[in-house]
């Protein structure tokens, strides 16, 4: 008390730290007893004594958190306060029921950002799951062959989508619900993965909160995960439940080598087989870039685990075994990739989305890819800090704990890999080996091809290497001697991980404001318009928004001016003349339509209303049909 005198700001704790060796029956060094005793000197003895039990001192060796609990309230003074009972109760409920208040905050905080504030942050890229969804049911197959889709994947959100528009239609709630739903079945299958390895509920907790707010640090891995499913989110969930049937055989495998022969576990051990073998032929549906981010890194992962293994022979039943499970998922990835193809094939239906994995860039451009690969995964996070901004501002320093985070999920599944062989977990081993495995594919991708076009590419190594992490992190705080070296290393990305989610609670619910095409929409529901034509930006995105109220399709104007329909996520028959339809719009910037005047003029001629928007978009309105 003497030292801090002299600070004035810590005068309201002086009778905290004086008073906190005073016992409940007055033989303290004061005297002072029963309530005289501040409520926080109490506080502060009983966290004394737990943190001499716990620490080590010159004397003796540390005690265990439950011995602690244990000697505390056999400190008979201590024990009169009645803090020490509490401490215990506090202890016990977190031990029993903190995992699931982890678990269950960190679905609750994804699961509001999902159906309130995204739709704030929702585009016309947003818009695929939905639309496949609707082009399925207007044309009651699986492809509608009038559609031009970006990309195939008959496996993915878009079932979910597809039953929820009987119920709701092609509207915004039916996106944001389906997403929700997806957000469900993407942490059900990483809890499920997780509880194979053998992992506590703690640490499945720990690990769902780790993936979940990471992949939540910036807006465009928000709207990557939780604004809508294309190949990278939906080859996440794919790995999980994948690698959860991997670790299933495995176990089904230990079970009967050990000589457990029942017919119980020969069933377990076929039903999984067959499981993993139906898991691939529909994931391997969705065609190359998800057998290229799932099906290869995980069946490379198994066949290089047992070929490192240098304890069993070749040819031994637990080689043999594997190399059955790897047969099976080869076969299923051959004959989903190829069922696709011949359905597509059959009806004319071509997706070039794929083709960012399949093409070189330019060799003179591969180092500048090498310096931009770590930049880019750091940027994915969410560290935005800009050039001349102040270093210790409130910003940088979540910057600086971002980029620290970025750092260490890149440097950890090195770490991993370099202790391989220390690793006896076999399940441990070919989560890491897959990781690296998906590492090199991407890598190649970004560096050789043409991933650099677009930074969220590497979404899923984000997002794989969070789970790794921790996973990781948990062998090693196992390990005495490296204990309180995770503690320090997991601090800072658990920081950001709690950053993340106060980012999202304090997102109102609510935040259509900024979001243009809501604007948009409440403008041509005023001008009674509710068919027309606008650029892809605000096209789909203005459908779903407008609850398809009004359908606004989309248009491409080229460099001379020229309006012309624009197919892609379309179907042809939109731009015919619709039944019943009196009025269309063509809805522009200014600067489109000073394009238009200038390239077509005798489209802007056929206008017969024009209307403009906040002194940013022009609508036209015509009698008829402009196509």
């Amino acid at each position: 008390v003497k030292i801090l005198e002299p600070l004035k700001s810590f005068r309201h704790v002086f009778p905290w730290i004086l008073y906190h060796h005073e016992h409940i029956d007055g033989t303290g060094y004061h005297g002072m007893k029963g309530w005289r005793i501040p409520y926080a000197s109490r506080i502060i003895a009983v966290a004394d004594t737990y943190s001499a039990i716990t620490m080590k001192r010159s004397y003796k060796e540390p005690r265990t958190y439950e011995e602690a609990l244990e000697i505390i309230p056999g400190e008979e003074k201590q024990k009169k306060s009645g803090f020490a009972e509490i401490l215990k109760q506090i202890g016990r409920f977190l031990k029993n029921w903190g995992w699931t208040a982890l678990l269950l905050a960190s679905v609750l905080v994804i699961g509001y950002y999902t159906l309130f504030p995204s739709r704030g942050y929702f585009h016309s890229d947003c818009t695929d799951t939905l639309m496949w969804a609707l082009a399925s049911r207007e044309s009651g197959q699986l492809f509608d062959p009038e559609f031009k889709y970006a990309c195939l994947l008959p496996f993915g959100t878009s079932i979910i989508m597809w039953l929820l528009i009987p119920l709701t239609g092609g509207t915004m709630t039916t996106h944001v619900v389906g997403m929700l739903l997806f957000m469900l079945l993407y942490t059900a299958a990483l809890v499920w993965m997780i509880r194979q390895m053998g992992c506590s509920w703690w640490w499945v907790s720990v690990t769902v909160l780790a993936e979940l707010m990471l992949c939540s640090g910036s807006d465009k891995l928000r709207e990557i995960f939780w604004g809508h499913t294309i190949y990278y989110s939906l080859d996440m969930l794919f790995l999980f439940v994948g690698m959860g049937l991997v670790f299933r055989f495995l176990d089904m495998q230990r079970r009967l080598n050990g000589g457990e022969e029942s017919m119980r576990v020969v069933v377990g051990m076929a039903a999984v087989f067959g499981l993993t073998g139906i898991w691939f032929i529909l994931t391997g549906m969705d065609q190359i870039i998800s057998m290229a981010i799932f099906a290869l890194p995980l069946m490379a992962a198994v066949a290089a685990e047992r070929w490192l293994d240098g304890s069993s022979k070749v040819l031994s039943l637990r080689n043999i075994q594997a190399g059955c499970l790897f047969c099976m998922m080869a076969l299923g990835m051959a004959i989903g990739y190829f069922l696709t193809a011949r359905i597509a094939a059959a009806d004319g239906i071509a997706a070039k989305y794929e083709e960012a994995f399949s093409t070189y860039s330019a060799m003179k451009t591969w180092p500048d890819h090498v310096r931009e690969f770590p930049v880019a995964c750091l940027m994915l996070l969410g560290a935005d800090m800009k050039e001349n901004e102040m270093l210790m501002s409130m910003h940088s320093v979540w910057g600086l704990l971002t980029v620290v985070t970025g750092v260490l999920l890149l440097v950890i599944p090195v770490i991993a890999l370099c202790c391989y062989k220390k690793i006896e977990d076999e399940k441990l081993r070919i989560l890491i080996l897959t990781y690296w495995f998906m590492t090199a594919v991407l890598m190649m991708g970004y560096i050789l091809g043409k991933l650099y076009t677009a930074k969220w590419r590497l979404s899923p190594l984000v997002a794989f290497s969070a789970v790794v992490s921790v996973l990781f992190l948990r062998w090693a705080f196992a390990q005495i001697e490296w204990r309180r070296v995770m503690t320090l290393v997991m601090l800072p990305v658990f920081a950001v991980c709690l950053y993340n989610g106060y980012s999202i609670l304090i997102m109102p619910a609510d935040n259509t404001a900024d979001n243009d095409l809501y604007l948009l929409a409440d403008r041509l529901r005023e001008y009674d318009l509710d068919y027309g034509y606008a650029t892809f930006w605000n096209a789909n995105g203005l459908t779903i928004v407008a609850d398809n109220e009004i359908r606004c399709r989309s248009v491409r104007i080229d460099d001379d001016g020229f309006c012309a329909p624009y197919y892609y996520q379309s179907r042809r028959s939109w731009f015919d003349d619709q039944e019943g339809q009196e009025r269309y719009f063509l809805l522009l910037t200014r600067a489109e339509a000073r394009q238009i005047i200038s390239g077509e003029p005798e489209l802007a001629g056929k206008r017969t209303e024009q209307h403009l928007v906040e002194d940013q978009y022009v609508i036209w309105v015509f009698e008829e049909n402009i196509f």
